[in-house]
C-alpha cells in the first residue's frame, strides 16, 4: 500500500472494485428474491448499495 497524499492509493481501487462486486451480487440476489421493486428507485438504491458495501469493505480490511 502506498500513501500518496494521504490516500492508499491501491487500496481504494481494490475497495471499490470488490464494493462493485459485491453490490452487484447482493442486487442480483435482491431482484432474485422478489425484494427489489419494494426497496424503491433502483437510480438511488444500487449506487447507496455500491457505496455501503465500499465503505464496509474498508472498513473491515483497511482501517486501524
Amino acid at each position: 500500500m502506498l500513501s500518496i497524499e494521504g490516500s492508499f492509493w491501491p487500496a481504494w481501487i481494490i475497495c471499490i472494485l470488490a464494493g462493485l462486486i459485491t453490490s452487484m451480487v447482493l442486487m442480483w440476489q435482491l431482484v432474485r428474491f422478489r425484494l427489489a421493486p419494494h426497496l424503491g428507485p433502483p437510480l438511488l438504491i444500487v449506487p447507496s448499495l455500491w457505496a455501503l458495501c465500499t465503505f464496509l469493505i474498508w472498513l473491515l480490511f483497511y482501517a486501524t
